[in-house]
Formats: C-alpha cells, structure tokens, sequence
C-alpha cells in the first residue's frame, strides 16, 4: 500500500461531510445545548462585575476611545481592583462548566459516533453501546481540563505581559503587550492542537474498539510514529483552520455583522469538528488495512 499524507484526502472528506448534514446537525445541537445556557451564565456574570464599574470609570473610558495609552492606564487601574472579584466567580464558574461540558460533550460524542458508524460502517463498523458513554464523558473531561491548563497558561503569560509592560501604568509598553499576548496566544494554541490529538482520538478507540476510557488513551498514546504524526497532522491543520475562521469573527463595529459571524463562527466550528472525527477515523484505518497485509518479519 502506498503511503500517503493524512491530510491528502481533506478535500473530500470536507465534500462528503457537506452531503451528510445530520453528523454536523447533530454536532450542532448538543453543543448549543450546552453553549446556549453556558453562555447566559457566562453574560450575566459578566453583568455582575460590570455593575461594580464606577461611573465616573466609565465616562473615563468613553473620553478617552481614541486615546489608547490613556485608556490602557485606565484600564490597567479598574483591572486589578477587579480581579479578585473575577477569582471569586472563576472558582465555583469554571469547574462546574467544565463538568457540566463533560456530560455534554460525551452524550453528543456518542450520539455522533452512532450516526456516523450507520453512514460509515467501513470507518466504524459498530455503533458505540449506551455503557460506553461514561467513558466518552471521562475522556471529554480530561480533554477539557487539558484545555483549561492551555488558557491557564496562557492566561499567566498575559499576566506577565501586563507586569511587564505596565511598570509604569502612566505610560504603558502597549507594543511589548500586544507582542507578548499575540505570541503567547499562538504559541499556546499552536502547542494545544499538536498534544492534544491523543484525547481527541481516544473516544473514536471506545467507539472503533470497544475500549475503556483508561485502554483508549493508553491505545493512542501507543500508536507508532507513522499513525500518531498523521493524527496529529490532521489536529494541527483543522486547527489552523479553526484559528483562521476565529481571525475572519473577529468582532467589528458593525454588531449585525458581529452577531451573523459569531454564529457562523460556532456552526462552522460544529462542522469541522466532525470532518476532524471523520479524517482520524480514515486514519486509523489506514493503519489497521496496513497492519494486515504487512508480511510477518523473519
């Protein structure tokens, strides 16, 4: 069999997913069942710390618009009387949004996995049994938490950016900060999408081999080399796709359009995540047709 690069066939698993828009329907609906009351959590804490903005604050802010070294200053002032605030509401809002996603994640992935092995039987000959979803929810879970240790990180870069670049907050470095944060911010989600790929493939290892949560990840992180760099050539291209579309959302004066691109945004993201599931799977099974015909060594 003649090698071939994980991504090769991107195209046309892209046109295949298109003509079969229940996966990514199904993609969509759990997670703007979890998004949709996530994110009214989210607004109105958000709308609790911005109810302790002074007014004189904020009539600052709108004076100085187009005067950023000022309104940095400003800002740096009113963020570290806020910051204890936004602790408070991160240590109780975080770790139930992330179990809350577990539960989620791992239903919908199950639900997914089901439909997909009905349209792909040659990619998953079987459907995942309801029992195999605690460990869908296991697996999500630590994927979670390995993205939650990503933002954190890059949460303590941006940190270090403003201790740096606001040792005078009269007169702050806004060039070291951006530099800071943007190379930080790639740097991060760059790292996320190349170690993240075991996590990913391990719930399509419970639904392609009938694995447990704890044999599915020792399963991926056991792959050989050839297998486990075209998963992760896979992760890291749909990334940088991801990344791309979050550049094209990003928000403009324009809230109509703010609010088409968003949404666009969260769709778009469905969608890829399943070319993502579909594209490991050909993987995984390139490897397996591989294994078969390889002549046993003398």
């Amino acid at each position: 069999m003649r090698e071939r690069r994980a991504t090769q066939s991107l195209v046309h698993t892209i046109g295949s997913t298109l003509r079969q828009p229940s996966l990514a329907a199904l993609e969509v609906m759990w997670r703007w069942a979890f998004g949709i009351p996530a994110l009214w959590l989210i607004w109105r804490q958000v709308e609790t710390v911005a109810a302790l903005i002074p007014g004189d604050t904020l009539a600052r802010l709108q004076s100085e618009m187009y005067e950023p070294v000022q309104a940095a200053a400003t800002l740096y002032v009113l963020g570290q009387a806020l910051v204890p605030v936004v602790w408070a509401i991160l240590q109780w809002l975080a770790p139930m949004l992330l179990v809350a996603w577990a539960l989620f994640a791992g239903v919908g992935r199950w639900l997914v996995l089901r439909r997909l092995a009905a349209l792909h039987p040659t990619l998953l000959p079987r459907k995942p049994p309801p029992g195999k979803i605690a460990a869908l929810v296991g697996l999500q879970l630590l994927r979670a938490l390995g993205l939650a240790a990503a933002f954190a990180a890059g949460l303590l870069c941006i940190r270090c950016a403003v201790a740096w670049s606001f040792a005078n907050p009269e007169q702050p470095n806004l060039v070291l900060y951006f530099a800071v944060v943007i190379i930080s911010g790639i740097g991060m989600f760059t790292v996320w999408a190349v170690l993240s790929w075991s996590v990913t493939v391990a719930p399509l290892l419970v639904a392609k081999r009938g694995a447990g949560a704890f044999a599915a990840m020792r399963d991926a992180l056991r792959l050989d080399r050839a297998t486990s760099s075209r998963l992760i050539e896979v992760n890291l291209v749909l990334g940088i796709v991801k990344l791309m579309m979050l550049v094209l959302a990003t928000p403009q004066q324009l809230h109509v359009w703010w609010a088409i691109v968003t949404v666009a945004y969260f769709m778009t993201n469905a969608f890829f995540q399943v070319v993502r599931q579909i594209a490991m799977l050909q993987v995984l099974e390139w490897n397996d047709r591989w294994e078969s015909i390889k002549l046993p060594t003398s």
